[in-house]
């Protein structure tokens, strides 16, 4: 494969398949039309980058493998990160650089989630599922990346099943959250907001309103 230069890439005249290494350390290699990266291609980042409060939010080595439509990702790809010092994996499909239509998110503690992203690069849609390592799980809508609207399921690791309203509010709705512990429990529980049914292992059923979990009346 052939390494290419800025030459190649300024002239805009490289056809076919290179590898070219970026200022900041990042690579391409893959497929290239006249000096754009189109067709197929893999992007690695070469180093670490930080926001504004020193926070790490692109870690180096984590790339993307897909297709690209004069250097967009654009078509079915696969991306390889890290988030909060956990590996996961986002595959699906792309749009103009953002993830836009069905895709499939996992983390290397075992939660899967799966569904639509909208054009603004979130979860958005009416059906999208939620497991987790530890058994419990979500179906229903999103919205903006959060757990928001009517017809949602969360089915609990202790037996009961709610099925209704659900309305994130300030809760983030982007579970699995890199791989860090922690009680999907009580998160998802402060999600169940307005009417619904919850319905315990030992056939109890409350139906009525709740309110950040709790029940408030029939």
């Amino acid at each position: 494969m052939k390494i290419l230069t800025n030459q190649d890439l300024t002239d805009n005249k490289f056809t076919g398949s290179g590898v070219y290494t970026y200022d900041d350390e990042c690579t391409y290699e893959g497929d290239w039309v006249i000096g754009k990266r189109h067709g197929y291609g893999i992007y690695t980042r070469g180093r670490d980058e930080y926001d504004k409060n020193g926070i790490r939010v692109i870690f180096k080595g984590s790339r993307y493998e897909g297709e690209w439509f004069y250097d967009l990702r654009h078509g079915w790809g696969t991306h390889y990160g890290m988030q909060e010092m956990c590996k996961i994996v986002f595959e699906g499909q792309w749009k103009n650089d953002q993830k836009d239509g069905w895709g499939i998110f996992t983390n290397e503690r075992g939660d899967v989630g799966e569904g639509n992203f909208g054009p603004d690069n979130a979860w958005n849609g009416n059906q999208h599922i939620w497991s987790t390592s530890h058994g419990s799980k979500y179906i229903g809508p999103m919205v903006d990346g959060h757990r928001t609207g009517k017809n949602a399921k969360f089915i609990f690791t202790d037996g009961r099943v709610y099925e209704g309203e659900v309305n994130a509010g300030k809760y983030i709705g982007h579970l699995p959250v890199g791989c860090m512990e922690r009680d999907e429990q009580l998160k998802w529980g402060e999600e169940i907001d307005g009417y619904g049914k919850m319905t315990h292992p030992d056939g109890t059923i409350q139906e009525g309103l709740f309110e950040k979990g709790k029940f408030i009346n029939v």
